[in-house]
């Protein structure tokens, strides 16, 4: 039986429903079809124009309503001919507003063309052109919930005057509603004297913009829309296209205040006169598989510039061609992270400015740097930031620069042909691993305490390939090889140094005015056109080393260096020179060296247990073991095959025991000196004096 109730009930209530033809073209003769009309009834119009009557405004009380023009294509005009009222006026809920054209509205109202406080009203296949209002051609009030509006067109609307009240803002449309939803429609040509040139959101929650176009729209403060809702609102917007839109102030396309999501859309050579060239921000910005191209600030930020402590989220967009004076693609006063990303052919005006500039960020991940006009980032405050996947490829300044950045990771990038330093870094605790730097300016310069450097290649660097500064540094398995100037600039104490190769740099593989209390062990120094190793400073570790071929072996100025069981083989001038007191070398293989293989000026040193031999002496005065100090201990060597003297002391007090020197060419031992002591030696074959 209620079956059959309800059945019978939902007949009745389509029969009652009925199609009303205005007859008649002013906006008279609308009204009187309206207020004759009962729910769920439609208001027909022809396609004509109407105008304004007695009746100047269309007011619309009735829920459950339609009004519409007969087809897509034969669309009723209502004009408002500048009369200074408001087309039409809706309370009522669930009206529904069908192929019709807004037109020439005039006035200091809000909403020109149409204000509603209803419910549930939807906007289909409609035109609002001309129209200028204090807000908006459409104005819905916060009461005005759950619109729709499909498939409309917005062109040359204005937002003409504000008053005491507020105005000025949503050239287009002006909402305080919530849960509102504008989908495949068209704003061109809109303004406000305030802001928001097509769209201003105010109040209300969660509405969404969907598959819309925005072209040549224009504001003071964004161009296109301006939100400033609810602080827990969001508004999203998916697949529309923001060309062409301009702000006198911020954000030549969108303002932001609020929580807003942008994905699958499109900015293209929108502006604005100080800062956001697309999108300005001071709310929660995520915008996600979107495309800037061709945005421009006059101040900071070329696409987007965030402001406040809020967040903004770059993930899988693309930047392009964006320009600004800082921040040419991104200016960020917020918490910026960045994943997935490209940024090519951005450019930032300024001295020492950046593609994108950081107040602060935690990450930044599996991006493309490529050929942009300035540093490709600068990160002013960093804290715990993981920095990996990226490419910096050709980018006309530094690619990472940050002047305190802390207990950070910079893990597996590739910085590559970049005009500056790649990456240039002030901090502690940070740590930077499994990296590519190849043919910088500068490889890397990174200054602060407790670095960890490891798996890294520095490569054809066109200046040093790492500058390192700092202490209790850990520098690992990297290779850095065919830099133009030094391989490793490192100043610090405490350092380690270990399993790295050095190689073919154009001046040392490593180079350090500051080397104290430094373990250097299991490293390649090979083929470096100055020294392998040069370093000043006392209390160094070397061990287990191999230094070949390079012009000098290694030189360190300092006292108590500790040099064991390391290979120096055909270094092209001189194998060792060490300078200092309290040296230990011992455990040594020393061979194929020129000049002086190993040469010390220093008291109280220990030379024991090396082997020394073929080392081809090339210029008169020079020694195979030159020694320069008192008190020295040369115990247990193997010194033979050289081809001119083995041993030359200055100095008094001298302990030579245990030695083997044989078949070296000149003397085999040289001694001028006090109080010498020379005992147990073989000394045999030489082609000199023994």
């Amino acid at each position: 039986i209620i079956l059959i109730f309800f059945l019978f009930a939902l007949s009745m209530s389509y029969v009652s429903a009925a199609d009303y033809t205005v007859i008649g073209n002013d906006f008279d003769s609308i009204q009187g079809v309206i207020d004759s009309s009962s729910s769920y009834d439609a208001v027909i119009l022809n396609n004509i124009s109407y105008f304004c009557g007695s009746v100047d405004t269309i007011s619309v009380i009735q829920d459950n309503i339609v009004i519409k023009g007969s087809s897509n294509n034969l669309k009723a005009v209502l004009n408002g001919q500048g009369s200074g009222s408001r087309i039409m006026a809706i309370s009522g809920d669930n009206v529904r507003l069908e192929n019709l054209v807004f037109i020439n509205a005039n006035t200091d109202v809000y909403g020109g063309a149409l204000r509603s406080n209803g419910t549930n009203l939807t906007i289909v296949n409609c035109d609002f052109i001309n129209n200028k209002a204090v807000v908006g051609a459409i104005a819905l009030n916060n009461e005005s919930i759950n619109v729709l509006i499909q498939n409309c067109n917005f062109y040359g609307n204005i937002a003409q005057t504000t008053s005491g009240t507020g105005g000025g803002g949503g050239g287009a449309i002006d909402s305080h509603s919530s849960n509102g939803r504008i989908i495949n429609c068209t704003f061109i040509n809109n303004s406000a004297i305030n802001g928001g040139g097509a769209l201003y959101y105010l109040l209300g929650t969660n509405n969404t913009v969907e598959d819309c176009v925005f072209i040549n729209n224009s504001a003071p403060i964004g161009g296109a829309i301006w939100i400033q809702t609810d602080t827990t609102a969001t508004l999203k917007i998916t697949n529309s296209n923001f060309t062409g839109n301009k702000a006198t102030n911020n954000g030549g396309a969108i303002y932001s205040a609020n929580t807003i999501n942008i994905n699958n859309s499109d900015f293209t050579n929108n502006n604005a006169d100080n800062n956001g060239g697309a999108i300005f921000n001071i709310g929660i910005l995520t915008t996600k598989n979107n495309i800037f191209s061709k945005n421009d600030a006059k101040n900071n930020g070329g696409a987007i510039y965030s402001s406040n402590t809020n967040k903004l989220l770059i993930n899988n967009s693309h930047f392009n061609s964006n320009s600004g004076r800082n921040g040419g693609a991104i200016y960020s006063e917020s918490t910026c992270n960045i994943i997935f990303s490209n940024f090519t052919n951005n450019k930032a005006t300024d001295t020492n400015s950046a593609i994108i500039y950081i107040e602060n960020t935690q990450e930044i991940k599996n991006n493309n740097f490529t050929d942009n006009q300035a540093t490709a980032i600068i990160i002013k405050v960093g804290n715990n930031v993981v920095i990996e996947n990226n490419t910096f490829l050709n980018n006309n300044g530094h690619g990472i620069y940050s002047s305190n950045l802390q207990n950070s990771r910079i893990i597996n990038n590739n910085f590559q042909n970049n005009k500056g330093t790649s990456l240039y870094i002030t901090g502690n605790q940070n740590q930077i691993h499994d990296n590519n730097f190849t043919n910088n300016n500068i490889g890397l310069i990174f200054n602060g305490n407790n670095t960890l450097f490891t798996n890294n290649n520095v490569k054809n660097n066109l200046n040093d390939g790492v500058r390192l500064t700092g202490n209790n540094i850990l520098i690992n398995n990297n290779n850095i090889a065919n830099n133009k100037g030094y391989g490793l600039v490192l100043n610090g104490d405490k350092e380690t140094i270990t399993n790295n190769i050095f190689t073919s740099n154009s001046k040392s593989g490593v180079y350090s005015l500051k080397l104290t209390n430094t373990l250097i062990q299991y490293n390649l120094f090979n083929s470096n056109k100055e020294y392998g190793l040069y370093g000043r400073g006392a209390n160094n570790k070397v061990f287990n080393n191999n230094f070949t071929s390079n012009n000098i072996g290694i030189q360190i100025t300092g006292d108590n260096t500790n040099f064991k069981d390391n290979n120096v083989r055909n270094n092209i001038i001189e194998g060792i020179i060490f300078a200092g007191n309290y040296v230990y070398i011992g455990y040594n293989n020393i061979s194929g060296n020129k000049r002086n293989a190993l040469k010390v000026n220093g008291n109280r040193l220990k030379i024991e247990y090396n082997n020394i031999n073929r080392n081809s002496i090339n210029k008169e005065g020079n020694y195979v073991v030159y020694i320069k100090g008192n008190n020295a201990s040369i115990k247990y060597n193997r010194i033979f095959d050289n081809n001119y003297h083995g041993i030359r002391v200055f100095g008094n007090n001298t302990q030579v025991y245990y030695n083997n020197l044989k078949n070296n060419t000149g003397a085999e031992l040289v001694i001028n000196g006090n109080k010498a002591t020379v005992r147990y030696n073989n000394v045999s074959y030489g082609k000199g004096h023994g």
